[in-house]
C-alpha cells in the first residue's frame, strides 16, 4: 500500500459512499488521510440518482473502510530500475545456494 501514497484512490465505506482523492497517509488500522476528496453517494436506488460533493482533506476511520482501489493507471517500471517498491537485486537465499 506504500506504493499508493500520492496516488488517486477510491475508498468504499460501509454505508455505501465512494471517496475519491489522493492518499496522503495510512496506518495499521487502515485509517486513511486523503486530500482533494470528492464524495459520491446514491440518493435513490430506484432511479440510480447520484449526489456528489467536494470534501477536501479528510481522515477516514479504518473501521468504516470496506475496500480501497487505485483510481488511476500507474506507469510501468522497468525491471532493474528503482522506484515504486520494486526490487533491484535478486536475493539468493541460503537454501537456494545449497541446491545449486
Amino acid at each position: 500500500m506504500v506504493q499508493l501514497i500520492n496516488q488517486t484512490i477510491t475508498v468504499v465505506t460501509d454505508d455505501g459512499r465512494n471517496m475519491t482523492g489522493k492518499l496522503v497517509v495510512f496506518d495499521k488500522h487502515m485509517n486513511v488521510v486523503m486530500c482533494d476528496v470528492k464524495e459520491t453517494r446514491m440518493i435513490s436506488k430506484k432511479s440510480g440518482e447520484l449526489a456528489q460533493r467536494t470534501l477536501g482533506l479528510i481522515l477516514l476511520r479504518g473501521e468504516h473502510v470496506v475496500s480501497l482501489s487505485c483510481a488511476e493507471k500507474r506507469p510501468k517500471v522497468l525491471a532493474g530500475t528503482t522506484g515504486s517498491g520494486i526490487a533491484t537485486k535478486k536475493t539468493v537465499l541460503k537454501r537456494d545456494r545449497e541446491a545449486e
